[in-house]
């Protein structure tokens, strides 16, 4: 029998090696199975089998091949390093940092086991030690690309564009043709709001690699952030004419066809995507959203439900199953309202008044003068839901004290680059109207204008409205019109509210119903929408 020193056991692992490097996989196994035939258990020639059986997809048998290399080998944090690689391509991320933590047991300065072992707790969602794993990486091989680039991906997940776009440039330095790396810069740089450089970035990857599908649909989400519809839907297209079995790519021309106004092609492609990925919760929840602009509400709801089986978590299709439905909720589902707000931010102001025709901050400035004549001032005025500023800058030369209210961080960010407000408070309007420190504040004007359109039950923020201000102060507000009813959910996700139901309220709450003006409150889609001016006064 030979030894694993016998010439002729080490010229067939030579020779099988040269061909798995020419791809001739099953003339490699030949010769490493020649070699089990005399020495059953040499450990060399399972973990090579085992790479031989992961190459030809076989994962099951290539785990247990280079198990039992291991078994029967010295401790060899090769062997665990590629056992850990093939958990990681079965999503396996437990066994794999397990394989890569014993790697490195036997050799701590094992740059790949680092990675590796990043990569492994990433998928764990553990993404400080993931960021720890790539810095040992570095620190035993800063001139590792591919190490920053895991680096730089850990970031965005944590929310760090700026160290991503850092990271991604280290990499580049040291191998500047990677279409991969040129491709996740621009996501980081997508990220930070630099849509030109995002575009940039994926060009690049782009003019390295042409038939990068990933790419493409990644410059097609930025050409639609920029406004660019039809050149998105078109690098969608060449996406797809690259990998026609793309969900992601489906998904993206579906939601760029349905910004444009082509509702059933839009809906054509949400459902080839559901067709390759039928999990994928976001599309069934954007057909929905497409059924229900046709329309189609029962099959928007069947839709809904679909995605909220997947993906319970899905606010937004929450609160439109319910309108659709013909439910009325109190309130939306938690988080539904800021994250609307925080994706509409960048683009609030312009599509208000230049697509919208929204005038309610002007038209309450002059409902308030109307009554109290146009010298009146007021010592402290709140904001609720400030939004970006539009009310506070009607208001801001009648009030000495000008205090903001909103739940969208990046909507108070842009508030607060204009230098309106002396204070702004980022809370729940009523969780921040019930602090203790607020109760009988002595605001002597509170504005609302379009916050209740996003709020059922008015009654709690009524009652909190009134201990915050003064006798005899104003609260004005806005309201989308109801004929008969309380309140109602309608398709928009909005909810409107009957002129009853605001005086009812107001009489419960100690207010006079001092004015009442019908208004247009904005125009979607060339309709009208009808609302109310109210102003109320704080009994004395």
């Amino acid at each position: 029998m030979n030894s694993p020193s016998d010439p002729n056991r080490n010229s067939l692992l030579v020779t099988g090696k040269d061909l798995m490097r020419a791809g001739q996989l099953a003339e490699a196994e030949q010769k490493f199975n020649r070699i089990l035939a005399r020495v059953p258990h040499d450990p060399d020639t399972l973990h090579l089998l085992g790479l031989i059986r992961f190459q030809a997809g076989n994962h099951e048998e290539a785990v247990n091949y280079i198990k039992k290399a291991i078994a029967h080998a010295q401790p060899n944090e090769d062997y665990l390093h590629n056992l850990g690689q093939i958990y990681i391509m079965t999503a396996e991320f437990a066994h794999a940092s397990e394989c890569f933590r014993q790697a490195l047991d036997i050799n701590p300065d094992y740059p790949d086991a680092h990675l590796n072992l990043g990569t492994a707790l990433q998928g764990l969602g553990q993404l400080d030690d993931a960021v720890a794993s790539y810095e040992k990486a570095l620190a035993i091989k800063p001139e590792y690309p591919e190490a920053h680039v895991n680096l730089g991906n850990a970031f965005i997940v944590q929310g760090r564009p700026d160290d991503a776009v850092a990271t991604f440039h280290k990499a580049l330095a040291i191998k500047p043709d990677s279409a991969v790396t040129h491709s996740n810069l621009g996501n980081a740089l997508k990220d930070l709001g630099r849509l030109d450089d995002a575009v940039a970035s994926y060009e690049e990857a782009l003019a390295i690699k042409p038939d990068y599908p990933e790419a493409l649909v990644n410059l097609g989400t930025a050409l639609q952030e920029l406004e660019r519809p039809d050149d998105a839907i078109a690098s969608y297209r060449k996406a797809l004419s690259i990998k026609p079995d793309f969900p992601e790519a489906h998904y993206n021309l579906g939601l760029a066809l349905k910004e444009i106004g082509r509702l059933e092609d839009a809906a054509a492609s949400f459902q080839e995507a559901l067709a390759l990925d039928p999990d994928f919760a976001l599309a069934h929840g954007d057909l929905g959203h497409v059924f229900k602009d046709l329309g189609r509400l029962e099959e928007a709801e069947k839709s809904y439900r679909c995605a909220l089986q997947i993906d319970p978590g899905l606010n937004d299709v929450r609160h439109f199953k319910s309108a659709v439905a013909g439910e009325t909720t109190e309130i939306p589902p938690d988080g539904y309202v800021r994250k609307s707000f925080d994706d509409y931010a960048k683009r609030f102001d312009d599509h208000l008044t230049n697509t919208l025709g929204y005038e309610i901050p002007t038209l309450m400035r002059q409902a308030v003068d109307h009554i109290t004549g146009s010298n009146a001032k007021f010592r402290r005025a709140l904001d609720l839901g400030c939004g970006t500023g539009l009310v506070g800058q009607e208001f801001g030369d009648i009030v000495e004290q000008l205090h903001g209210n909103d739940l969208s961080p990046e909507m108070i960010k842009i508030a607060e680059q204009k230098e309106i407000y002396d204070e702004i408070y980022l809370a729940d309007a009523l969780e921040f109207l019930e602090r203790p420190e607020n109760q009988q504040t002595g605001y002597d004007i509170v504005l609302a204008a379009d916050f209740f359109i996003y709020i059922g039950n008015l009654a709690p923020i009524f009652a909190a409205v009134r201990e915050v201000m003064t006798a005899g102060g104003l609260f004005v507000f806005s309201v989308e019109s109801l004929d008969q009813g309380t309140s109602k959910l309608l398709l928009s996700g909005r909810y409107s509210q009957s002129e009853a139901y605001i005086r009812n309220l107001a009489s419960d709450g100690d207010f006079s119903v001092e004015l009442c003006n019908q208004v247009i409150v904005r125009t979607e889609r060339g309709d009208p929408i009808p609302g109310n001016v109210f102003i109320l006064k704080k009994a004395l």
